[in-house]
């Protein structure tokens, strides 16, 4: 399984590169799941229940071609989604 750790405040630039890089790993390796993980820090905590899910969502939102296996779950100072191919 691969895993793209992404911060909340993430550009949409630097959003559609790790798209690219996620889509080019399903290309190479069809049975590839990737682990998308938006974690926090410091006064980021104060808009986790805001700012995780959406940011996930916005990922998601641009690979609507692919499965998520398990939907965006928090785990301590993390959003987890899991995708597949």
């Amino acid at each position: 399984m691969k895993e793209l750790r992404i911060r909340p405040q993430i550009s949409d630039n630097d959003l559609d590169t790790l798209v690219k890089r996620t889509q080019k790993w399903f290309a190479k390796e069809k049975k590839e799941r990737v682990k998308i993980i938006v974690s926090f820090k410091g006064r980021q905590h104060a808009f986790m229940n805001t700012l995780g899910p959406s940011t996930i969502q916005r990922f998601l939102a641009k690979l609507a071609t692919y499965k998520v296996v398990n939907s965006t779950q928090q785990q301590g100072k993390q959003f987890v989604a899991v995708i597949d191919a």
